[in-house]
């Protein structure tokens, strides 16, 4: 008789988990009409050849990272709070030799078109579009008295060249990176006359969108005496402070509207450039707008 052993089995129910996946984790945000201020900006630009007196370049690469970042969300929108970001974008350098770039004072180079682009970190596993700067108009100055050159982007929106798009970019009035250099303009042109210009660092801030607290002019009050003026040589010129977030005296003087009031014969004050001429024994006011906010100063002939 054959022997049957019955063993028994006991059944385990397995559950299979799937991998989290990390982009379904995050959630899209449409930013565009949100805002953001970086106080902190550090990146470089750099030549695709060295940068000389006597030879151009074909490129110039702008790049770098934004940080120290507050975030402004609309009422009844998903709270977002950017952490950081980068942006990078490769030009035409243009046709100007490096000595015009650096000793000129209109804030007139660097023209050439493109799209420069901003990605964002955000906290709360949020995923945010980037923005995207179209085409940079007079982009490149040198402050009269300054010891550093500016690089501004994405340019003059008043000259209906600049335009931005994706997130944060609903109030592009306000929307700008403005940059200096590290290395002062002298020691520039020293490498330009050299070996030539290979990389530049550049620091500075980044605005998406926020408009400045407060807005203040510089010089606040000017007399002129009335010889400078029958000299010709009674020219001012003004340059436009904003406060932001963690960040006061942000030269905002190439994104602003400049507007003339007043008797005094004025040209248009331009940032960088042409101040306020004087005629004639009056008074006048120049004022600044920027959206919302506005100063203005006086200046008088004596």
């Amino acid at each position: 008789m054959a022997l049957v052993t019955v063993t028994a089995c006991a059944l385990i129910a397995v559950t299979l988990v799937p991998a989290p996946d990390s982009s379904a984790a995050r959630l899209k945000v449409d930013a565009t009409g949100y805002s953001v201020f970086c106080n902190h900006v550090a990146g470089s630009l750099a030549f695709s050849s060295p940068f000389t007196n006597t030879s151009i370049p074909k490129f110039y690469k702008v790049s770098g990272s934004l940080s120290g970042c507050t975030t402004v969300t609309p009422q009844g929108q998903t709270p977002v709070s950017v952490t950081s970001g980068t942006f990078s974008e490769r030009f035409r350098a243009g046709e100007f030799l490096c000595d015009t770039i650096w000793g000129n004072t209109q804030a007139s180079q660097f023209t050439e078109p493109g799209n420069l682009k901003v990605r964002w970190r955000a906290s709360q596993h949020v995923r945010l579009q980037k923005t995207v700067f179209y085409t940079l108009y007079k982009a490149l100055g040198v402050n009269p008295g300054s010891q550093v050159a500016t690089l501004t982007m994405p340019g003059a929106f008043s000259q209906n060249s600049g335009s931005v798009t994706g997130s944060f970019s609903r109030q592009s009035r306000y929307t700008f990176i403005a940059l200096s250099t590290r290395t002062t303009v002298s020691a520039i042109e020293s490498e330009c006359a050299g070996t030539g210009v290979r990389q530049l660092p550049l620091i500075g801030v980044a605005d998406f969108g926020t408009p400045p607290s407060s807005l203040a002019l510089s010089p606040a009050n000017v007399t002129v005496p009335f010889s400078q003026c029958e000299a010709g040589v009674g020219d001012v010129v003004f340059s436009a402070f904003g406060s932001y977030p963690g960040a006061s005296a942000v030269n905002v003087s190439p994104f602003a509207t400049w507007s003339v009031s007043g008797d005094l014969n004025l040209d248009d004050p331009v940032v960088g450039g042409n101040g306020v001429s004087c005629s004639g024994n009056q008074a006048g006011i120049v004022s600044v707008n920027l959206g919302t906010v506005s100063a203005s100063t006086s200046m008088a002939v004596s």
